[in-house]
This record gives C-alpha cells, structure tokens and sequence, in this order.
C-alpha cells in the first residue's frame, strides 16, 4: 500500500513538471504572437510567474495587456491639423 502511494505521488510530481513545462511554453509562444511591447510581455510574465495557468488566462491577459497598450498610444497619439 505504501509503495503504491509513494509510485502515485511520484506520478503526479511529474505530471505537475509536464504541465509546467507545457505553460511555459504556451506563455513563450503567446507573448511572441501577442506583438505586445517587449516591456509588457514582461508585465504578462509576471502576471503567470506561478507557472502553473489555464490557457485561459493567458488569453486574458493578453488580451487586457493589448487593450491597455492601445489606450496608452491613443491617448498620445498627436493629431496635425493641416
């Protein structure tokens, strides 16, 4: 009993270091695609430095770090009248 307890928590110990390495790579490939500034990807980072998210929330935070970026450059965007 012991030992299949000790063979099932090595188990989910190395599903959990699959997972991780799965968002990781999610999160490197979805902040390349973003075309987010490079200062912002930083921001989405360490919004998932945990490691551990859905793919879910790294949508949304792309998302909300766009839409932020956008209000940012609108609002300094310079209008020349002719």
């Amino acid at each position: 009993m012991q030992e299949e307890r000790q063979q099932l928590a090595e188990e989910a110990e190395e599903a959990r270091k699959v997972r991780k390495e799965m968002c990781r790579y999610l999160l490197d490939s979805g902040l390349a695609a973003s075309r987010l500034p490079a200062p912002m990807q930083e921001h989405v980072r360490a919004q998932l430095k945990a490691g551990l998210f859905e793919p879910a929330e790294l949508t949304q935070a792309i998302d909300d770090a766009r839409a932020l970026v956008s209000q940012l450059v609108g609002a300094g965007t310079v209008v020349a009248h002719g």
